[in-house]
């Protein structure tokens, strides 16, 4: 309890908790926002500074999703980041971290946390797709064919669709766009 009392200490609570504030406002005007409507400049850039400077990994995982949504790769994959950094075992972090990468067409920096996602639930095909993609679109075979096996295992019906996506992967939408993933196929 002596940090609380430290010099500074109000200051940072006060700063911390205006940034709280700003990104829980920014975060239900994102929310309001109807689908298709083009995302309020003045939200985007709340949410990118303010959710980050929250240092609230909720609020960074869900100002994580509207940025990309919003294909504000960068902002995205920095609030994905600042959570996966204060929550390291948090399998949510790990995934909306692989995902905000993957949207970003940045597929080598997917591979060691699709690695880990994979390692932490072996059997949950959700997990072991992102293993899939990451290591098709990031060029470690190895780690596909493996996320695969494990796949087959499993979910047998969604082992096919990721042979085929193994076999001929689509890369039709990269730099800005996502690729299609084998789930759409």
């Amino acid at each position: 309890m002596e940090g609380l009392n430290a010099t500074g200490a109000s200051d940072l609570q006060a700063k911390l908790g205006a940034a709280f504030e700003g990104c829980a406002g920014a975060i239900d005007a994102a929310k309001r926002r109807r689908r298709g409507q083009r995302a309020d400049p003045v939200v985007i850039e709340t949410l990118a500074t303010q959710c980050l400077a929250s240092r609230n990994p909720g609020q960074h995982l869900e100002a994580s999703r509207f940025l990309a949504f919003a294909r504000q790769y960068d902002a995205s994959i920095a609030l994905s980041k600042a959570a996966v950094q204060q929550m390291p075992n948090s399998i949510n972090a790990r995934v909306s971290y692989v995902v905000a990468l993957q949207l970003a067409g940045r597929f080598e920096d997917m591979l060691p946390h699709a690695r880990w996602v994979m390692s932490a639930d072996p059997k949950d095909s959700r997990l072991l797709r992102f293993g899939i993609q990451a290591g098709v679109w990031g060029g470690d075979v190895a780690l596909a064919e493996e996320a695969y096996a494990k796949l087959q295992k499993a979910d047998p019906r969604q082992a096919q669709a990721a042979r085929r996506f193994v076999d001929r992967p689509h890369r039709s939408r990269v730099g800005g766009e996502h690729p299609r993933c084998f789930s759409e196929l």
